[in-house]
């Protein structure tokens, strides 16, 4: 539950966010070197969200790590409601930037809480094998990481796409079967090689709904990512 803020702080935060919007609508790659030194400046309010996806859209993968690292640093809770957007924002930028995969994403894929929230199978689970300082902000640390992996992927990465379509996150198993299906009929190919491993592992429902997107998007009836 969201903890509601004071009347003079919620003024103060609905100003700031009405300026990080205004920031987001006008700033252009020219801005770059301010967006970076505000970034690593304001706290990770509700506002800041707007000046992240503002630096995504005109940085480069380093801006992107930065912005993972700094949700892994911070030790309160960070309330990102756009987050989804951010995410995007993160996948867009990176498939357009045609980089390889960091290796400081790929540390992330290879960690098996960056696929399973602990606290669902535990209750005494109250420490992350993420480098996360706060486990409140995991949905958003690995909602940012798997659409930087998805925006990077490349040909040469479809096994990792392929796992991406397994994902708990149904956005993110959607996504990842969609990229896949970007690449062609070896896309849908590795698609239909994971339906088994998907019913093993109870994700069916989330891996079924994610081939049919990549279908509809293979076919063209629609743009979906």
């Amino acid at each position: 539950m969201c903890q509601r803020l004071p009347a003079v702080a919620r003024v103060h935060e609905e100003k700031a966010v009405a300026f990080a919007k205004t920031i987001l609508r006008v700033s252009t790659k020219q801005h770059l070197a301010p967006l970076r030194e505000a970034f690593g400046e304001i706290a990770l309010s509700s506002s800041a969200q707007f000046i992240a996806v503002a630096l995504v859209r005109h940085g480069d993968a380093g801006d992107v790590i930065r912005l993972i690292e700094r949700i892994a640093g911070t030790e309160d809770r960070i309330p990102f409601w756009y987050q989804i957007e951010v995410g995007r924002a993160v996948g867009k930028r990176m498939r357009s930037l045609r980089s390889s995969v960091p290796a400081e994403l790929l540390r992330v894929y290879e960690n098996n809480e960056f696929w399973r929230d602990p606290r669902a199978t535990t209750l005494t689970a109250r420490r992350s094998k993420l480098p996360l300082k706060n486990i409140e902000n995991r949905a958003l640390y690995v909602r940012i990481v798997a659409n930087a992996l998805l925006g990077s992927a490349g040909v040469d990465d479809l096994n990792l796409l392929q796992a991406l379509a397994q994902h708990e996150y149904r956005l993110v198993a959607r996504a990842a079967a969609v990229r896949l299906a970007q690449f062609g009929n070896d896309g849908l190919a590795l698609l239909q090689l994971s339906v088994t491993e998907a019913i093993e592992h109870q994700r069916a429902e989330n891996f079924g709904l994610a081939v049919r997107d990549a279908e509809i998007e293979r076919f063209e009836l629609i743009e979906l990512w």
